[in-house]
């Protein structure tokens, strides 16, 4: 049996307008920037180092705090958000699955990476997690690489990626679905603001990786 390929894509292209002029993806949950926890949660999960998606021009602090061989993969011409750097990565990368993984997600974790896979089916073209509140959240999720570059070319190129979601196949899964051991809602949490940044209950600090103030890069 053919062995199946996974990847992991941190999307970070973000332009952090809500953050106010600091770059959210380098602020520091438990000394370490968020888009390197992403980064390392993707590793850890699938045993293979994930891509990054930060647009045309990566900043260079990422550079600086993920690992030297990191892959940036550039945006996807013609398209705009998280599915751009998703669009991308599904033509760049050799997988059979990729794991979509916004960089704003302090407490996602391999463990909860790990158990998502664990629910894929042969008939699902993506496995997507719903937050407490009922929200399907793509940007946490699974998905099939096939299935998405064929629904793509259904999906308005200004579109977000829920709408990619009407295109695929969908497993749904709850955190009444997930073993002890998984944390769902606490890896569902996300940071779109400041106020949400300060309120994290872990230890959060926000300098850059040089021991500066953040980046006042907005992308």
């Amino acid at each position: 049996m053919t062995e199946r390929r996974d990847r992991g894509v941190v999307l970070a292209g973000g332009d952090s307008t809500r953050f106010g002029e600091r770059d959210k993806a380098l602020a520091r949950v438990d000394g370490t920037p968020m888009v390197r926890r992403a980064f390392d949660a993707l590793a850890d999960a699938t045993d293979t180092s994930p891509a990054v998606a930060a647009g045309t021009h990566p900043p260079v602090e990422y550079r600086r705090v993920l690992p030297s061989d990191v892959r940036f993969v550039p945006d996807a011409d013609g398209r705009t958000g998280p599915l751009a750097g998703l669009a991308a990565a599904v033509d760049a990368l050799d997988a059979d699955w990729l794991f979509a993984a916004a960089t704003d997600l302090p407490h996602l974790d391999a463990a909860t990476v790990a158990w998502l896979a664990d629910e894929r089916t042969p008939s699902c073209d993506a496995v997507v997690p719903v937050a407490a509140d009922g929200v399907l959240q793509p940007l946490c999720a699974w998905y099939r690489s096939d299935a998405v570059a064929d629904a793509l070319a259904s999906v308005p190129r200004t579109a977000g990626p829920r709408a990619l979601l009407d295109h695929l196949t969908i497993q749904r899964v709850t955190s009444a679905d997930a073993p002890a051991a998984v944390a769902l809602d606490d890896a569902l949490t996300n940071v779109n603001t400041s106020s949400q940044f300060d309120a994290l209950d872990s230890c959060s600090s926000t300098e850059d990786s040089t021991g500066t103030s953040p980046s006042s890069n907005s992308r």
